[in-house]
């Protein structure tokens, strides 16, 4: 999903004309880093545009619909963090014994994983909490 939503903010980007050199700018004068974001940026809005180009239906589906799609993806998934949340203060997971009760899930939020680190565990640079990722 990160992945997903680095790649349309990067198209957006590019979209907004932020992909290309202004006249005034000597492109020798550039950083090495500026160059590879505006280069970035100009292959997420070419391959976006190839993937609405080769989407074949019979609608015409425009970039907004591919960012209104993400967008109501991750509203879903706000909600349905928000309603495993509400789950989990449920009275009923206290009166069980602690090894009867749900395991905690091993997620770790915010932070680029790194594997070898703490086994069993994965890592989302994402937002955790539901309201955070609205």
């Amino acid at each position: 999903t990160k992945q997903t939503i680095d790649f349309l903010e990067l198209a957006a980007e590019g979209q907004c004309g932020l992909d290309k050199l202004p006249d005034s700018i000597d492109p020798a004068s550039q950083q090495k880093s500026e160059r590879k974001l505006r280069d970035k940026r100009r292959k997420a809005k070419d391959c976006l545009q190839d993937l609405i180009a080769r989407s074949g239906s019979a609608s015409i589906v425009s970039s907004n619909d591919v960012y209104e799609s993400m967008a109501i993806l991750l509203e879903e998934r706000a909600k349905m963090r928000g309603l495993w949340s509400e789950r989990e203060k449920d009275g009923v997971f206290h009166e069980l014994a602690k090894a009867e009760r749900p395991i905690p899930i091993p997620f770790v939020y915010h932070q680029k994983g790194d594997s070898k680190s703490v086994k069993g565990k994965g890592f989302s640079p994402m937002a955790g909490s539901p309201v955070e990722l609205v």
